[in-house]
């Protein structure tokens, strides 16, 4: 599991690097046809992750139930994203990896529900949800890559 750990590790540190340098403005705008803005798919990585690896496990989440509720899968971007929001986000992006891996290595996972993605995929355990969820990472990464080329330009 130490690889799927350092993709983790690695995906988010690009995440954070993606977004970094985005306005509010720009994490807030949706592109016509879109139903979600770059500031939603990146606190549904983070709480998509909790979701496969927590919640299947019945543990308690890291993130706040308000976060989980607001970004989880089937919302759509609703929730306010403040500059003070945004700045914890980027934060708990990291640090829930490095909670992750800890409470792996710790064996706290030690009930997992099996569940069927919406890709027809079965997990039956916590190494199955963090495997997974780095392929659900990377679509996301996708799709906030595509929108940050879709951000109307800045004038100077």
């Amino acid at each position: 599991m130490q690889r799927q750990f350092e993709i983790l590790k690695a995906s988010r540190n690009q995440l954070i690097q993606m977004t970094q340098e985005l306005t509010i403005e720009q994490l807030l705008h949706i592109p016509a046809g879109l139903n979600n803005h770059i500031g939603w798919n990146f606190c549904h990585i983070l709480v998509t992750q909790q979701s496969l690896t927590y919640g299947l496990s019945k543990k308690p989440f890291v993130l706040e139930q308000s976060v989980i509720d607001a970004f989880h899968n089937g919302t759509q971007a609703e929730a306010n994203i403040t500059k003070e929001f945004w700045s914890t986000m980027q934060k708990m992006a990291m640090t829930t990896v490095e909670r992750l891996k800890s409470d792996y290595q710790n064996e706290i996972f030690d009930t997992f529900k099996a569940y069927n993605t919406s890709y027809g995929y079965p997990l039956t355990s916590i190494e199955d949800a963090i495997t997974f969820n780095n392929l659900h990472e990377g679509v996301h990464i996708g799709y906030i890559m595509a929108q940050k080329k879709l951000l109307p330009k800045q004038s100077s």
